[in-house]
């Protein structure tokens, strides 16, 4: 799917955020606090450009590189609002009035951006958070959604192969983590039929993947190898 013109971004970013591209692409003109709350301005109009332009924009503050990393990625893990808007767009049923193209360029940048914070959060050495997954409502529902991802697989690979990192990433945090309610909160979620259901959708996965896409296959095969020593 075609991703929204970059001249659409700049010019609402421009308008809305009040510098030019060049200005805000300076990582000492503004503070963590001052980006995020430009990026939540976007997420709450009704125009999907600027939703569009608010992901892409986190996932850029999540670069390993900036740093702003660590900060964005604790907003985004543990502030209500901003995983209620990510979770829109995981979410399987939205509005007809979407297109398909788009929503599919918005589902894709939500699971990299909740897939970057977990692993920053999961790195960094200078922060000791037993609470990254703490087991609610919002985590089942990602991953319901990444389930849901790999099930259709074969018609939206990408997404799939994004869904299957996310839950990989999940898996591993709950693993390693010095708490034990947080260890074994998504291994809970991820019992019996759900767990059931992911592992089935996996081998098919890897299945197509071996004939049509070796990020898919990779991805697939390295979950189910997780999952079956975990589980």
């Amino acid at each position: 799917s075609k991703m929204i013109p970059a001249s659409f971004c700049r010019t609402v970013y421009e308008k809305y955020c009040g510098k030019t591209e060049t200005t805000a692409t300076t990582a000492t003109a503004t503070s963590c606090d001052e980006d995020m709350s430009k990026c939540e301005c976007l997420l709450s109009s009704c125009y999907l450009d600027r939703h569009q332009l608010a992901l892409q924009s986190l996932k850029d503050m999540l670069n390993r590189d900036s740093s702003e990393a660590t900060a964005t990625a604790h907003k985004i893990v543990h502030e209500c609002h901003l995983r209620d808007e990510l979770l829109l767009y995981l979410n399987a049923h939205v509005e007809d009035s979407i297109p398909d193209s788009i929503y599919e360029e918005l589902h894709l940048l939500a699971l990299q951006v909740l897939t970057n914070a977990l692993q920053i959060l999961n790195d960094d050495t200078d922060t000791e958070d037993s609470t990254i997954l703490e087991p609610n409502e919002f985590w089942k529902s990602v991953l319901q959604a990444c389930i849901d991802d790999v099930q259709t697989a074969c018609d939206r690979p990408l997404i799939a192969t994004a869904a299957i990192d996310l839950v990989a990433c999940m898996v591993r945090i709950s693993s390693s983590s010095s708490s034990s309610s947080s260890s074994s909160s998504v291994l809970m979620m991820l019992m019996d039929d759900d767990a059931s259901a992911l592992m089935l959708h996996l081998v098919a996965a890897q299945s197509y993947g071996e004939l049509h896409n070796l990020a898919l296959e990779q991805s697939s095969r390295d979950l189910i190898e997780m999952l079956r020593i975990r589980i």
